[in-house]
């Protein structure tokens, strides 16, 4: 079980001075939630507040053979979140056993605005190979092969042997011209869907470089797994 993460602790995302001096007596309050609620037997852990130029930041690297009362590390967050709900940061959890999630998959927690929400980290997954190899001294395989399909829709690509950079803005769409139905259709960036003549359909495996990754959540997960379960071209 592996968890990596840090959190910068603010009382309020809207700037507010008289909650702003309420920020120490806070930080002092998570410092007694982490005594009194995080175990401190566990080996191979590293929880430690820091006050970095002013702000006081948390960091936290867990190592565990197997998961074990793990869900303290995402309770200190959700806490966090509640005293502080200016606070923001991210937990980055893999398991390898399966027992937090699927094992083959890294999942990104996200504490903003007082929530603490749970992903599947986009640049990551699948973890082999995109992390891990399937054997030692594996080679890398080509970029689409890595990057889950679909691609959001706003993620900005570069396609093979194309120079110029395009942003997704459809997926699965036919050419009228002779009913194939491609991947992506895409429009130059930053210039935009300027025109119907300067639109670009291309497929998943065309892409050479992905720039940025779109915006992903719930919802984009359950489109995406429906674009899946249409047929294959």
């Amino acid at each position: 079980m592996q968890i990596n993460g840090w959190a910068v602790i603010y009382m309020s995302y809207i700037w507010d001075e008289d909650l702003d001096d309420q920020l120490w007596s806070v930080v002092a309050d998570v410092e007694t939630y982490i005594e009194t609620h995080v175990d401190h037997s566990y080996d191979n852990e590293l929880i430690e507040f820091k006050i970095l130029n002013g702000t006081p930041v948390l960091s936290i690297a867990v190592r565990h053979n197997h998961y074990s009362n793990d869900d303290r590390i995402f309770d200190l967050f959700k806490y966090i979140g509640k005293v502080a709900p200016g606070s923001y940061g991210q937990l980055h959890v893999y398991d390898a056993d399966g027992s937090y999630g699927d094992h083959k998959t890294m999942f990104l927690l996200t504490l903003a605005r007082g929530e603490l929400l749970r992903w599947k980290d986009p640049f990551f997954n699948p973890i082999i190979p995109n992390v891990d190899g399937p054997y030692p001294g594996c080679p890398p395989d080509p970029l689409h092969e890595r990057m889950p399909k679909y691609l959001p829709l706003g993620s900005v690509v570069t396609i093979n042997g194309g120079e110029k950079k395009l942003m997704i803005f459809g997926r699965c769409q036919k050419d009228t011209a002779n009913d194939r139905v491609f991947d992506y259709v895409g429009c130059p960036y930053p210039e935009g869907n300027i025109t119907p003549r300067a639109t670009f359909l291309f497929d998943h495996d065309d892409i050479a470089w992905v720039h940025y990754l779109g915006f992903a959540d719930e919802d984009e997960e359950a489109w995406t797994d429906k674009l899946k379960s249409l047929p294959q071209p």
